[in-house]
C-alpha cells in the first residue's frame, strides 16, 4: 500500500512539471484613442471593462475592445503583433508555456477587424479562432488578415508566408495573396484582393518600424525577415481541396510604406526588442 502511494505521488509530480507554464510576457505595445479590456477576477469570472493601459501585461482569458476610433496591438514575447482596428472583439483565451519552451497562443476574434503578424519562434502553436473557423500558422512567419463584419461573410488573407483553415471538417493551405469568404453552406468562396487601406498600411508599417528598431539594437536580434519583406508575386494556379492558389495581380506589394500615417505617427506606442534569442 505504501508503495503504491509514493507511486501516486510521484506520478501526480510528474504531471505538474510536465503541465504547462502561464508565465508569459505578453503585453499591450500600442494604443490610440477607445480601447477597452476586461481581465478575469477569479472562478470563471471577469471584472469590468476599463480603459487599456501602454504596455500592461496581457493575461489569459483577456478581452479587448476597440471603439469606433480605437486601435491596439499586443506583443508577443519573440516580437509578433496582434493588432486590433477599430470595432473589434478579442478574446486571447490561452496563453501558455509548454516544457520543451514552445509557446501556445490562442485567440478568439468575434467581431471586427485583425491583423496577426507571426515570427516563427511564436509560431508553432499559434492558433486563431473564428466564426467556426481556427486558423493556424505550424509552418513558420506569416502575415494574416481577418474581417468580420457586422454584415457580410468573414473573410481570410494571408498577406506574407503561409497559414492553414480548419473548417467544417476540412483543411485549407491558404497561400498568400487570396482572400477567401466563408461560404453560406460551407467551405470557402475565392474574391478578388482588396486594395490596401489604411489600416493595412498601419500594420505594414508598424512591422517595418519594428524590423528597424531590431537592426539598431544590434547583430543578434533574431529578425524573421519573411514577415517584413514584400511577398515576392506568386504565378498562378488552381484550386484543390489542399492547395489553394489564385492570381495575386494588385495586392499587397502596392503599398506605400514611405509616406507619413497618421494612424502611426498620431498614436502612443512602446515596442522593444524580443524577449526570446531567436525566431
Amino acid at each position: 500500500m505504501r508503495g503504491r502511494c509514493v507511486a501516486a505521488v510521484l506520478l501526480g509530480a510528474s504531471a505538474l512539471l510536465l503541465a504547462d507554464s502561464r508565465v508569459r510576457i505578453v503585453r499591450i505595445s500600442f494604443l490610440a484613442h477607445g480601447v477597452l479590456v476586461r481581465q478575469p477576477s477569479g472562478h470563471g469570472r471577469l471584472g469590468r471593462w476599463s480603459a487599456a493601459l501602454l504596455n500592461a501585461p496581457v493575461v489569459e482569458a483577456e478581452q479587448f475592445r476597440t471603439e469606433s476610433n480605437g486601435e491596439a496591438e499586443i506583443e508577443l514575447e519573440c516580437g509578433s503583433a496582434l493588432r486590433l482596428a477599430p470595432n473589434s472583439d478579442m478574446t486571447v483565451t490561452r496563453l501558455r508555456l509548454r516544457d520543451n519552451g514552445v509557446r501556445r497562443t490562442t485567440v478568439a476574434l468575434t467581431g471586427g477587424e485583425a491583423y496577426f503578424t507571426l515570427r516563427k519562434a511564436d509560431a508553432t502553436d499559434f492558433h486563431v479562432r473564428f466564426a467556426g473557423g481556427v486558423i493556424s500558422t505550424p509552418r513558420g512567419s506569416a502575415s494574416l488578415r481577418l474581417r468580420l463584419p457586422a454584415r457580410g461573410r468573414p473573410t481570410v488573407e494571408v498577406l506574407a508566408g503561409h497559414s492553414e483553415l480548419e473548417l467544417a471538417g476540412r483543411d485549407y493551405a491558404l497561400a498568400r495573396h487570396v482572400r477567401w469568404a466563408l461560404a453560406a453552406g460551407g467551405g470557402l468562396a475565392p474574391m478578388a484582393v482588396a486594395k490596401p487601406d489604411p489600416y493595412q498600411r498601419w500594420s505594414r508599417n508598424r512591422d517595418l518600424r519594428f524590423e528597424r528598431e531590431l537592426m539598431r539594437s544590434g547583430p543578434s536580434t533574431g529578425v524573421d525577415a519573411a514577415t517584413s519583406a514584400p511577398p515576392s508575386p506568386v504565378p498562378s494556379g488552381t484550386i484543390s481541396d489542399s492547395t489553394m492558389l489564385l492570381d495575386p495581380a494588385g495586392g499587397f506589394a502596392a503599398l506605400d510604406v514611405g509616406s507619413p500615417d497618421p494612424l502611426l505617427d498620431s498614436a502612443r506606442e512602446v515596442r522593444k526588442v524580443p524577449y526570446c534569442a531567436g525566431n
